[in-house]
């Protein structure tokens, strides 16, 4: 008899059940990612592939081959995948409280306001970043100021700007969901 393997569900759904080989990580993620999206994002599902990928590469269940003209990674099964027979890992359920708690925890809304968020604030350091630089040049060479004074004013109008934008953000994240 074959010796049973555990295997994550979602890779064991996706190699064993839905029979997929010669894959990229995007393929195989754009495949589960219907089954999965209450639980990960597209990121975090990637990353949880390249995990478990990185596992099942070091125990010689699956080939890496690089294409160098498209430079694309394909993951194949070996023999020795093959010579195996997986069952889908069985994790221990979460309490009903808990699972409900991590569910509500996912919510593309807050998500995403949350993504939107950290990009504005990062560009915030930038312009208030180019504010200090042309205050500078205006101190050090104030007969240039016919040039300065236009970027420094559009780059303090812009961070003013930026600014309502991350805190209508905020708001908008701490509203009881």
């Amino acid at each position: 008899m074959n010796r049973q393997i555990p295997l994550n569900k979602w890779l064991y759904k996706a190699l064993i059940e839905k029979e997929m080989d010669g894959f990229s990580v995007l393929e195989i993620r754009n495949t589960l990612l219907p089954d999965t999206y209450m639980l990960f994002d597209r990121e975090e599902l990637r990353k949880l592939l390249y995990r478990q990928l990185y596992k099942l590469l070091a125990c010689g269940f699956l080939e890496k081959r690089r294409d160098e003209v498209t430079r694309e990674t394909r993951y194949f099964k070996t023999d020795a995948f093959r010579a195996l027979q997986f069952v889908a890992a069985k994790r221990t359920q979460l309490s009903l409280a808990h699972a409900q708690l991590k569910n509500s925890e996912y919510n593309p809304f807050i998500s995403h306001v949350s993504r939107e968020k950290a990009q504005f604030e990062a560009e915030l350091r930038i312009v208030l970043g180019e504010v200090d630089v042309y205050k500078r040049v205006l101190t050090t060479f104030p007969e240039q100021s016919a040039l300065v004074e236009p970027l420094y004013e559009k780059s303090k109008d812009y961070s003013a700007e930026l600014l309502g934008r991350i805190n209508a953000l905020s708001k908008l994240s701490a509203l009881p969901q």
